[in-house]
């Protein structure tokens, strides 16, 4: 089931769970209180998850009323899910030149990650930024890949750049120059290649372009 939110808010502790999209109209941060709360997205396939708060950047002491969500957990220990952010709504957030809008997951005061991805599930941003609070403080999710990774490991999954993986030359089409970038990539050690982000070249990133070129643009 999809939702379709223009009016949302937590109690302390509570957990709302989405078996499909999830988007929002709202542009009054006082109407979406979710900041304790988590967000579970725990449908099957692929699933939308709208974002909407301002690019403060970091570091950041306090982002009350900015649409950010307590926490969110994407998948199943037992159930494989692929969310994918977007900024599709106009939430009254976007900055100059019309750059989009970002996710702030904020993580609770008692110290509790701000994101957690189970059962191999797949967090992808989508090129959309989002900063996540964690144990030990702020991270934003978009550094923490290094040069070439579209796809690296996180909590018990992973979280992905593009929805587009296969696409390695970032022309919007997926054809014979990505199979030429990536093979060569291969044979020459490039870290391009390295797709899944472990540090490794071998059959597991052979095996990733693989089902990335076959099911396109998701």
């Amino acid at each position: 089931m999809d939702e379709h939110l223009s009016q949302l808010s937590f109690a302390t502790g509570t957990a709302l769970h989405v078996g499909g999209d999830l988007t929002h109209t709202a542009t009054n941060e006082d109407d979406h209180a979710t900041r304790n709360g988590t967000i579970c997205m725990d449908g099957t396939g692929v699933q939308h998850f709208e974002v909407a708060g301002a690019d403060l950047g970091l570091p950041i002491d306090d982002i009350a009323n900015n649409f950010n969500w307590g926490a969110m957990v994407v998948g199943q220990s037992t159930q494989t899910t692929n969310v994918i952010l977007q900024d599709v709504i106009d939430n009254g957030n976007r900055g100059p030149n019309d750059t989009p809008e970002v996710l702030y997951l904020s993580g609770f005061p008692q110290g509790d990650n701000g994101l957690s991805i189970r059962g191999g599930s797949v967090l992808n941003l989508n090129g959309l930024d989002a900063y996540v609070g964690t144990v030990n403080g702020w991270v934003h999710l978009n550094e923490l890949f290094s040069p070439g990774q579209l796809r690296i490991p996180y909590d018990d999954g992973f979280i992905q750049l593009t929805v587009c993986p296969a696409d390695l030359n970032d022309d919007g089409v997926i054809d014979l120059n990505d199979i030429n970038i990536f093979s060569n990539g291969f044979l020459s050690s490039d870290p391009v290649a390295d797709l899944n982000g472990d540090g490794l070249l071998d059959l597991d990133d052979i095996a990733f372009f693989i089902s990335a070129f076959n099911a396109g643009c998701m």
